[in-house]
């Protein structure tokens, strides 16, 4: 697609929508390589957007939602500003998703061990969601000072005892 953007083609929307109608049916094309479905479909997204088509914004936020690393999601953290400038009703929850990236981001490289407890505070009492309380569990196992450790651990319980009362919520959250 982005080959196609490039030189200019009349047919890069219409196999830019083709493509995204046929990428989970046949995720390998004729190529044999397997990529992943959602990326490709957000890079598709990334076309579409250059060429004012916004209407396949929400493959952006679910390919956030699904990795939380920042690496995996980068090219959908790069089309983040688009949304903002271009459909007014989802600048709040694009701006929101950028400072969870970010802070995400911090979390892990960061070298002051109490602004990572501070950002882990902040994902956990500020956003507040699963996936942020997954990834903050999931960050602990990597966190080398004890101290902070132990307090990020007291954070995640916490969590879980005033953010999520109603334990069948938080099943999937373990």
């Amino acid at each position: 697609m982005e080959a196609l953007y490039a030189v200019g083609s009349e047919k890069t929307h219409e196999y830019a929508l083709a493509f995204l109608d046929t990428i989970d049916a046949n995720p390998m094309g004729n190529s044999g390589y397997a990529p992943i479905p959602l990326e490709q479909k957000v890079r598709a997204t990334g076309v579409l957007f250059k060429l004012g088509d916004y209407s396949t914004y929400e493959y952006v936020f679910q390919m956030l939602d699904e990795y939380s690393s920042w690496l995996n999601s980068s090219y959908a953290v790069d089309l983040l500003p688009e949304i903002i400038k271009n459909i007014p009703a989802e600048r709040e929850r694009t701006k929101n998703d950028l400072v969870n990236k970010t802070l995400r981001r911090m979390l892990y490289n960061d070298t002051v061990a109490t602004i990572r407890k501070q950002v882990a505070e902040n994902l956990l009492f500020r956003h507040g969601t699963h996936s942020d309380y997954k990834f903050v569990k999931e960050y602990l196992v990597k966190e080398s000072d004890t101290v902070i450790k132990n307090l990020i651990e007291s954070d995640l319980e916490d969590f879980k005892l005033t953010i999520l009362e109603d334990t069948t919520k938080f099943e999937n959250c373990k």
